[in-house]
């Protein structure tokens, strides 16, 4: 695939011509991680954010237990707790945080739960990447099988397959790539390193096109341009820039025949 150095016919991979794989194992677990992420994305995040400054506060506190004096707790009005206070804070954040977790996961196991323009569009501000409306609604709108405006596992799982044993170039690569960096980002930091992607670049293309496909995402060092050994979202996206000619836009979102 000419759109992605990492997949099926990237740049890396214009000497003898092969039948690519198909999904291997470690990528059936990855890219089923990178789903659960992503679906239902934007409201976990809203209740994360809730929950991570209490997590932080509790933390804490547990130090301030663990060595007063190398932590000093103070309140709302930046007064210095007492520690009757500082109990009846760590059963509130107890409380609190136990609630918030609650939430999330309840939607995390959601059994309906899919991949919706605002999920996407909230997972790529968190990668510095800032996209319009319609160009998340594009990114949907070209895996969307069903047309409800969503990506499903089936979809998701479809999209990838197809960019991994495309040859010619002319599959829809956009939500592809997004998909491809979180994968190789397992700890969801927001920057892939060597170490990350070497594995799964391994199990797809074996020790022979290892290298090749290393230097295409890393450079010929494999610590990447700005010399750190790593790429966040818009580095990575610059290296898997070179693509086949594109095919004309399609204009509007009118009804399109399903491929299944």
């Amino acid at each position: 695939m000419a759109h992605a150095a990492g997949a099926a016919g990237g740049p890396a991979s214009l000497g003898k011509e092969e039948e690519p794989k198909d999904v291997t194992s470690n990528e059936e677990k990855e890219l089923r991680r990178v789903y659960d992420y992503l679906a239902n994305f934007y409201p976990k995040s809203k209740l994360m954010k809730e929950l991570k400054p209490r997590q932080e506060q509790r933390n804490k506190i547990l130090a301030y237990k663990k060595n007063p004096d190398s932590v000093t707790i103070l309140d709302e009005r930046g007064e210095e707790m007492s520690d009757e206070q500082i109990e009846e804070e760590l059963g509130r954040l107890d409380a609190e945080i136990e609630a918030l977790q609650a939430e999330i996961d309840e939607i995390a196991n959601d059994p309906t739960r899919k991949i919706h323009a605002a999920d996407l569009n909230e997972s790529l501000k968190q990668l510095n990447r800032r996209c319009s409306k319609k160009e998340i609604e594009d990114m949907i709108w070209e895996v969307d099988e069903n047309l409800d405006g969503c990506v499903d596992w089936e979809e998701f799982h479809l999209m990838f397959q197809r960019n991994i044993k495309d040859k010619t170039g002319l599959e829809p690569f956009q939500l592809f790539n997004v998909v491809q960096f979180m994968m190789y980002d397992r700890d969801n930091s927001g920057n892939v390193s060597v170490d990350e992607t070497m594995h799964m670049l391994y199990a797809r293309y074996g020790k022979e096109r290892l290298e090749a496909e290393m230097k295409a995402l890393f450079g010929d060092d494999l610590r990447t341009g700005d010399g750190d050994g790593s790429l966040s979202f818009n580095e990575y996206l610059k290296a898997v820039n070179v693509r086949l000619p594109k095919k004309p836009k399609q204009k509007g979102h009118g009804k399109k025949k399903g491929r299944k």
